[in-house]
Parts: C-alpha cells; structure tokens; sequence
C-alpha cells in the first residue's frame, strides 16, 4: 500500500516539475524608462518575450490606451532575433506612454498566450505589473504670473511641402495646356480661306500700263513737271529691276547707264539716255522743257519698253496719232549679248 502512495506522489511530483519548467521557458518581462513623470511627460515601456525557438507566441492587442488613464502615444512593431545558440526566440516591442491624472497609476500585466509547433494547447504567460506615477508642477504663487509661452515652430519638411508644388505644376500644366488650345483654335478661325493667287503680271505690262496712267494724268500740262519727269523716271526704274534684276531704283541715272551700255541696242540705249538726262535736269537744274520734250521723253519710254520686252508677250497698243514705229524697230527690242 505504501508502496503504491509513494509511485503516485512520485508522478504527481513529476507533473508539477515538468508543467513548472514549461511554464518557466516562455518569460514575458516589462520595464519603465522611469516610474515618475510630469503630467503629460512621454515614457517608454519596453516588452520583452522570451520562448523556444519551436513555440508560437501570440501578442496581444494594445490599443490607444492601457488604462483610463494612461494613453499610448505611440508604439513600434515587434522585432523578434534568435538568440543562446538559436535555441531561445526573443520578440520585443516598444510603447510610449503617458497620463494627464496626477497621482499613482497601476499598469496591468500584459498577458501572451503562446503553444509548442506540435501541440494544440494554448498556455499563457504575463508581465509584471507596473506602477507609475504622474506628478504635477510645483507653481509658486509668490512670483508673477507670467504668459504662456508661444508655440514652438516646427520645421516645414519638403513631403510637408510637395502636395502644394504638385498642385501647382498641375494648375501651370492645365493654363499652358489652355493658353495653346485657344492660341491654336484662334489661328485656326482666323486662317483665311484658300484663294488661289492671281498670276503676276509681266513687269512691260505693268509698265506700259503705269505709262498710260501717267499721261491720263496730264501733270506737265498742269504745270507739275517735276513731279511728271519723277513718276516718268520711276516707272522705268520699277521696269528695269523687275525685268532685268538690276538694282535700278536704288541707282542713279549714270549707273543705270553704264549698266545697260554695251546691252542695248544703240538706238534703244539712245531712248533711255534721253529720258534719264531730261528728268535729271529738271529735277536737280530746274530746267523748263519745251512741250514737245515731255512728249519725246514718254515717247522714248514707251519705245524702251517695247523694244526690251519679252518679244512672245503681246503689247499694249498707244494711243497716239503717229504710226508706230514696232515694225521699224524690231531689230532693237532683244538685248545685245
């Protein structure tokens, strides 16, 4: 019988040992950076589990507080290492707390339900706990009051600043993206209607035509003879830079034949030195030309004309009461070579 006594208490000694030592491998240990502080005064809890490397711990929830009076602030996530040889798994967390009710405040235990790879039982596993105490500031009411401070001025971070320079480069891309739409749509109304372009007419045309007007003018007769010999000058002038590309308008008369000297024929050469010297005169030596000279120095003009136009091109008839002499000069109206 007491034989039989002694085998129990044998195993029931060794199920307390081993339930004592499983118990005594998983350790949860938890400390305060300090146990006083100001209210409102930040201070780090620090959580530590201890467990084989096999077992599956299990944390428990923390929210925004701990207690109704002390509040968490903020808390970093759990960081876990190997340690003694990879035997041991070491998991750790960090809190920071505070309380804004003066006097002493009791942290509860942190309580970790954890279990081995092959077993289903869950066990569990707490923390100490804590006493903290939150004092308030000593005010001497024998001094001044004095006024509250300001508040600090924190720094502007460049990711504080790039949701505003992000919005601003938007609203610079949408204006400039606008700005070249209605430049583009204004450029497209305003485009003109596609008409096809008159053919140029033929510079001895064009002279012959300014000629004409000219003497419909009846300036010289009017008395106006300095301006009749100018528009007279600057129609051959026109004519010979559009037809031979020679600088005429911007030459003088002495260049313009020096130019066509040895290209003319003599007696075409003749009709352009005529008419050049007259208005020359009477423009700069206020000479008086007798009526017949008005009506050689336009006739020569015509002649010149005539006689250096394209020979293929048709030629506007003048109206004069002598014969003409196109026939007679047909010979003058190529340029010598």
């Amino acid at each position: 019988m007491w034989k039989i006594i002694k085998q129990l208490l044998i195993i029931s000694l060794s199920l307390l040992l081993w339930e004592n030592a499983s118990s005594q491998e998983v350790k949860a240990v938890s400390s305060l950076s300090k146990d006083s502080i100001l209210i409102g005064d930040p201070v780090t809890m620090e959580i530590t589990v201890e467990a084989p490397a096999g077992y599956k711990v299990f944390w428990p929830g923390i929210g925004d507080t701990l207690t109704g009076k002390i509040e968490v602030l903020e808390k970093t996530p759990v960081d876990s290492s190997l340690s003694s040889g990879k035997n041991h798994k070491s998991y750790y967390r960090q809190l920071t707390i505070t309380s804004y009710d003066s006097g002493y405040h009791a942290i509860p235990p942190v309580e970790f339900r954890y279990r081995q790879a092959d077993d289903t039982t869950v066990n569990k596993v707490e923390t100490d706990a804590q006493l903290l105490y939150v004092n308030i500031p000593q005010v001497d009411l024998a001094k001044d009051i004095k006024d509250i401070k300001d508040p600090m001025e924190a720094p502007v971070t460049f990711r504080e600043l790039l949701p505003y320079i992000g919005g601003g480069l938007l609203l610079i891309l949408i204006a400039v993206a606008v700005w070249y739409w209605l430049k583009k749509r204004k450029k497209h109304e305003e485009q003109p209607v596609f008409i096809k372009p008159k053919p140029k007419e033929p510079p001895h045309r064009t002279a012959l035509n300014k000629l004409e007007e000219l003497m419909n003018k009846k300036l010289w007769q009017s008395g106006k003879i300095k301006e009749y010999h100018t528009e007279l000058t600057d129609i051959l002038r026109r004519y010979i830079e559009d037809q031979f590309e020679v600088r005429a308008v911007e030459m003088t008369s002495d260049e313009i034949l020096n130019a066509f000297r040895h290209r003319l024929a003599k007696e075409t050469y003749k009709m352009l030195e005529d008419t050049l010297k007259t208005a020359d005169l009477v423009k700069f030596a206020k000479y008086q030309p007798m009526p017949e000279d008005h009506e050689r120095s336009v006739k020569n003009a015509y002649e010149f004309v005539r006689n250096t136009m394209p020979a293929a091109q048709p030629v506007y008839k003048e109206q004069s009461d002598e014969p003409s002499q196109e026939t007679n000069n047909s010979d003058n109206r190529r340029i010598t070579e």
